[in-house]
């Protein structure tokens, strides 16, 4: 990925990605640890019996 993206992006040495294909484009989104994923969750679900990393795993975000 060319400097110019990676600094507009934010995006550091080593990062893990969700790769993605539509049609014929290729489509690269920053991976979520699951500490930010159960951090962002807090407060969303309430009254659930279904856990945060449940749900990680059903919205298919990588662990």
């Amino acid at each position: 990925i060319p400097k110019e993206y990676r600094e507009r992006l934010g995006l550091r040495p080593e990062q893990e990605f969700l790769i993605e294909i539509r049609g014929d484009e290729l489509i690269l989104k920053p991976a979520v640890s699951v500490e930010t994923f159960i951090e962002k969750l807090r407060g969303c679900v309430h009254g659930s019996k279904i856990k945060p990393l449940e749900l990680k795993k059903i919205w298919g975000v990588k662990l």
